[in-house]
């Protein structure tokens, strides 16, 4: 089942997203803020277990900026980019 990493800081649109994808057939992990999405990614691999196949990130998180967020996976995870 393809998995999708939610990041948003407010709950509304998480959960509206989240049951978009429910419903879509995907398992949906989510992330408050930029730092909780990063160490998830992080945490997340290529084997079907904890893979995660595309995220929806806003621009304008606390703690850490989707933009910077995407600029340290870019350069950690290139894969990613």
């Amino acid at each position: 089942m393809p998995r999708a990493l939610i990041i948003d800081d407010e709950p509304g649109i998480r959960f509206a997203l989240q049951r978009w994808f429910t419903r879509q057939g995907w398992i949906v992990l989510e992330a408050g803020d930029g730092e909780d999405g990063l160490a998830r990614l992080r945490d997340s691999s290529d084997d079907d277990d904890t893979r995660i196949d595309v995220v929806i990130c806003d621009l304008h998180l606390p703690k850490l900026s989707g933009e910077d967020l995407h600029a340290l996976l870019r350069h950690e995870r290139p894969a990613f980019g």
